[in-house]
């Protein structure tokens, strides 16, 4: 079961955790969380894909049907795979993507794993990727999943977004900020 302190909220989260929930008890999350990431990539590549799940004038029973078949291609875990043709069955199809993000949240929640969004004026090399992201771990106590974006605009230096925390040491910020002090001393 999902833990009592792991909040989901509306139909999408209701049936993230539903799955979440059955996942855990098979153990088997980590299989889900394959079977449900190829299916989410698929989804985002496929526009097609993407307007077969959204149309409404499309009947359950197809959609079923197709379902049927893609989970089947892709040789699905049990869990997983009626897992998809429920929600295909129930009209939930549109809210997929919404449905398969409450499952990754509930996952990084049991994991103890946080997101961060780390901004760089210039790549990091593989040593400063591994000293920040351990750095980060002590920080939070919680193992840190980095995106790391480069942004040259920033000039140097680095921002770090978690959660609503956000540390901004860049260079950008930093000459901004001197010259709005250097406007209110004149």
């Amino acid at each position: 079961m999902a833990s009592n302190d792991t909040q989901v909220s509306g139909m999408a989260g209701r049936y993230g955790s539903a799955i979440f929930s059955l996942a855990q008890e098979e153990g088997k999350q980590d299989q889900v969380l394959n079977d449900l990431n190829d299916f989410l990539h698929s989804y985002y590549e496929n526009s097609e894909l993407q307007q077969f799940a959204k149309s409404q004038a499309i009947s359950k029973n197809d959609k079923l049907a197709a379902m049927t078949k893609i989970v089947n291609a892709a040789k699905m875990d049990t869990i997983s795979a009626n897992f998809l043709r429920l929600i295909a069955t129930k009209g939930r199809l549109p809210y997929v993507e919404d449905i398969i993000l409450a499952y990754y949240d509930l996952v990084k929640k049991d994991r103890n794993v946080i997101e961060a969004e780390v901004t760089v004026a210039k790549p990091l090399t593989a040593e400063q990727e591994k000293t920040l992201s351990a750095s980060l771990n002590e920080k939070f106590n919680k193992s840190v999943d980095m995106d790391i974006m480069v942004k040259p605009a920033i000039l140097g230096g680095i921002i770090i977004k978690v959660g609503s925390k956000m540390i901004d040491n860049s260079l950008r910020t930093k000459l901004d900020n001197l010259k709005i002090a250097m406007k209110e001393a004149s």
